[in-house]
Formats: structure tokens, C-alpha cells, sequence
């Protein structure tokens, strides 16, 4: 006998995810919180930056060291400084960070089960930013599945 398919709902959201200069910003608490909160069991989840100079990334969370090792990857393969790009109408740290984020990606999508993001156990969802001195990056959330 086939299967009937399930009506599918679709829920948007917007998270703001505070920042203060260069680095890897843990929003998992959040996503799973918004995830939790709307009416669905079993779907997909949709993460989108505002933002072409911070992206997203699931990493490892076990091991500080791993984030600081990505960060300072990031800063030898794309260095900063006066002479090395013709872009240097703004800061310096502007055309570095627009090749890093271009080397990423500013959307992530993880299957939700039981009304939760399925991350594996030393999981991480980071927003990781590039530019001094910003102080905050927008994220949209677009959740599609089962009630």
C-alpha cells in the first residue's frame, strides 16, 4: 500500500548571533532552541548568513584547540596587510575576509529528528567571523517537515 505523504509546514525565523571581532561563535544553543519551539517533528533545517563576510560551519566542539587552529589556518592561507590585495578602499581586514568567507559557505542545512538538529555527539553549529570590530551577524532559519 503506498504511503500518503504528510502536509509539510514551513516556519522562518531570524537569529541574531552577537559578535565581537574575529572568531568562532557557538549558536547551537540557539538553533536548537528555535527548532524546539516550532511545530515540527521531522524535516530539514535551513541555516542562511546575511552576511558575505561571516559564515557558518559545523565543527568539532570537544577540543578548543581545534577552533584556534582553524582560526590561525584561516590567517596564514588569507593574510592581511597593506599591498597584498587592490581592494584596500576599506579596512584592511575587508578583502582577506571576502576571500576566507568565499573558501566557505554562508548556508548549512541538518536533517531535524525528534524536534532537534541531528548533530553528531561532539557536534558544533559556529558562526565564524572575520571582521573587527563586528558586532553582531543575522541568520535565517527556514524549517520545512513533518508536524
Amino acid at each position: 500500500m503506498p504511503r500518503l505523504t504528510p502536509y509539510l509546514h514551513q516556519y522562518f525565523g531570524r537569529l541574531v548571533a552577537a559578535t565581537s571581532g574575529p572568531g568562532l561563535y557557538p549558536i547551537t544553543v540557539d538553533v536548537r532552541g528555535w527548532v524546539a519551539r516550532q511545530a515540527i517533528s521531522h524535516g530539514l533545517l535551513t541555516r542562511w548568513c546575511l552576511h558575505t563576510l561571516a559564515y557558518l560551519l559545523v565543527q568539532a566542539k570537544a577540543a578548543p584547540e581545534v577552533l584556534a587552529e582553524l582560526e590561525a589556518f584561516f590567517v596564514r592561507l588569507v593574510p592581511e596587510g597593506r599591498g597584498l590585495y587592490r581592494h584596500e578602499d576599506e579596512a584592511l581586514d575587508n578583502m582577506p575576509t571576502h576571500i576566507r568567507a568565499s573558501l566557505t559557505q554562508t548556508s548549512i542545512s541538518i536533517p531535524v529528528q525528534d524536534a532537534a538538529p541531528m548533530l553528531g555527539e561532539f557536534q558544533e553549529i559556529f558562526l565564524f567571523e572575520h571582521r573587527r570590530g563586528a558586532s553582531g551577524r543575522s541568520l535565517n532559519l527556514h524549517l520545512m517537515g513533518e508536524a
